[in-house]
């Protein structure tokens, strides 16, 4: 809740609430961390507007002329140069007869935002930017489609199956079941109790095939999460327990294979502090592909 970004708080909270989702300990927690960093911001010592530069801020303020200029000095000063043949650039407009530019983000404004952004003041992209300078002169060309440039496949794969942990089949017997667990059935292992040998022994592999089924070679990346059968009670509804890199030919498939340690990657941390299993089921993600992972004694 103190990490709002747009208005999920305001459209669902309400609701939560209601329902019993969200309690009034859940908002203090949230108001104290919101309010500990404004206090050490010194919003409450007086009246803002004393503060000299900082406390007349306004709207004016916001995509001044000034502010505007930084930031393109900003985006100058952030270029790269690679290549320079035959000093092609800074272009002259008295012997320039054509431009291209070539690739499907010359045009596209999603590529210049990202993923995480505030909107901004004035957006201009490279083809914008070029036809701002040469005119008429300047032509667009996608190169290629971006989804079929990026389209993978991902199939989780084990030599072994699904991996049951058992008292049969692992060192976990004989380990003490934690008295207050949240599995799913109210048991859960303190990895402390585990003990480091025991953990290096339950390492087990995942081997995930990539297929490019793109149109071009690159290099891709694999993410790999786990993932609980609920989120409820602190635990993260997923999280990311490996990644790797593999550069594919276009329609090349590869097997990358993981190695995942249950004492790191299929643990999380109580409220108390303490690092545990949950018994149960867990369930290893790439992608659309699921692979579960039955872990108990």
């Amino acid at each position: 809740m103190d990490v709002n970004c747009g208005n999920y708080t305001q459209v669902h909270a309400v609701g939560a609430v209601q329902q019993g989702k969200l309690t009034e300990k859940d908002i203090d927690r949230a108001l104290i961390n919101l309010f500990a960093v404004r206090v050490r911001l010194g919003h409450f010592d007086g009246d803002p507007r004393s503060y000299g530069l900082y406390g007349r801020l306004g709207g004016a303020d916001v995509c001044s002329p000034a502010h505007r200029s930084l930031a393109v000095e900003a985006a100058q000063a952030g270029i790269v140069l690679l290549k320079n043949d035959a000093g092609a650039l800074p272009l002259h407009l008295s012997s320039v007869a054509s431009v291209a530019a070539i690739g499907p983000n010359a045009d596209n404004l999603g590529a210049l935002h990202g993923n995480y952004f505030g909107p901004p003041c004035e957006t201009t992209t490279p083809l914008q930017g070029i036809r701002g300078y040469v005119g008429g002169r300047a032509t667009f060309l996608a190169g290629c489609d971006s989804p079929a440039y990026s389209k993978f496949s991902y199939h989780l794969l084990t030599s072994s199956g699904d991996i049951s942990m058992s008292s049969n089949t692992t060192p976990l017997a004989g380990i003490t079941d934690s008295p207050t667990g949240t599995g799913d059935d109210g048991v859960s292992y303190l990895v402390k109790e585990i003990g480091v040998e025991t953990c290096s022994q339950l390492i087990f592999p995942a081997v995930v095939e990539v297929q490019n089924h793109g149109t071009m070679d690159r290099k891709h990346s694999v993410l790999m999460y786990l993932r609980w059968p609920t989120s409820s009670g602190g635990r993260p509804a997923t999280q990311l327990t490996g990644f790797q890199s593999q550069h594919l030919r276009a329609g090349e498939k590869a097997k990358l294979k993981f190695e995942v340690s249950p004492c790191e990657q299929l643990s999380w941390v109580r409220e108390d502090g303490e690092k545990v299993i949950e018994r149960g089921s867990h369930f290893l993600v790439v992608g659309d592909d699921e692979w579960e992972v039955s872990f108990g004694i």
